[in-house]
């Protein structure tokens, strides 16, 4: 359920190693992408350091900055925030038309 979080925002009560905790939303995130970043690094056998993140077009400026914070909490880098309009566009075309350069990249996307 919420609660107050320690750092005064709302929170999640979980269970964490069987201890009941409150965490915020930010850590919350945190520990999802913590996950993702580990599922990308075991599909593609390389280490992940650097993340493009999509949103909801209608994050406000502070739920931005909340993303932002989960993903440095996590340990990577963000490049950049897309829209998840913009980021399903990218990956249509990535689909449909693939890369045209011969140098080989890895792009995963990755859902949760």
């Amino acid at each position: 359920g919420l609660s107050k979080a320690d750092t005064g925002d709302v929170g999640y009560e979980v269970s964490y190693r069987n201890k009941p905790i409150c965490v915020s939303a930010t850590v919350c995130l945190s520990m999802l992408v913590t996950s993702i970043v580990a599922t990308c690094k075991a599909w593609t056998k390389m280490d992940v350091r650097e993340v493009v993140f999509a949103i909801p077009s209608y994050f406000t400026e502070p739920m931005r900055q909340a993303c932002l914070d989960a993903i440095r909490i996590a340990g990577v880098q963000c490049l950049r925030l897309l829209h998840e309009s913009t980021a399903l566009a990218l990956a249509w075309r990535f689909e449909t038309q693939g890369f045209e350069d011969s140098t080989p990249i890895i792009v995963a996307f990755c859902s949760a």
